[in-house]
């Protein structure tokens, strides 16, 4: 039975946003089934929408499914779990420029994804394992936001140099560091 990936991506875009085309084919070589949906109404995502597209396109969540989250996707997969049953483990959760509280940034759009508040304590035993991939000059999320969620997870957290906010704005095209995690923890 093939691995699958799912693919998560952040607050206002889509499957193909950024790294994901690339990141998608990379996986592919490496024989994973991968899933990059386009998540429902991503400028106000609603948490009930994006679990339904989740549940629909990947199916059942086990120990064969690897969920790979930016951004506010990130703040989106900690629900996903949170509503995980106890058979539903997955293997790992890898997210990039990781948040599980709303940043302020002026507006309230992702706010559904905020409830109810993250539990923890029902999500550490959701996966396997948990890495977190950051920046030390995020302009939205203060490096002390993934340090916090790296503790609250027991996760290995990477930090990026000058990585800015992780999409190709910042000149970050090709996140090897996924496919580094990737290939040390399946081989």
């Amino acid at each position: 039975m093939k691995k699958k990936i799912l693919i998560i991506h952040g607050w206002d875009d889509n499957g193909t946003s950024y790294w994901i085309p690339w990141l998608k084919k990379q996986l592919e070589k490496r024989d994973f089934v991968v899933y990059n949906p386009d998540f429902p109404n991503p400028k106000y995502p609603q948490l009930s929408e994006w679990v339904k597209t989740a549940r629909n396109t990947v199916g059942k969540f086990d120990n064969q499914t690897i969920i790979i989250a930016y951004s506010s996707g990130f703040t989106f997969s900690l629900q996903l779990l949170s509503q995980l049953k106890l058979a539903e483990k997955i293997d790992k959760l890898i997210g990039l420029a990781p948040f599980d509280r709303p940043l302020d940034m002026g507006g309230n759009e992702t706010e559904d994804l905020y409830k109810p508040p993250i539990n923890y304590n029902n999500i550490q035993n959701k996966a396997d394992s948990f890495y977190l991939i950051a920046s030390d000059n995020d302009p939205y999320i203060p490096l002390k936001i993934p340090r916090r969620i790296q503790k609250e997870l027991n996760a290995q957290l990477q930090v990026i140099k000058g990585g800015g906010l992780l999409n190709y704005k910042s000149g970050y095209n090709h996140p090897y560091e996924i496919l580094n995690i990737i290939d040390e923890k399946s081989s």
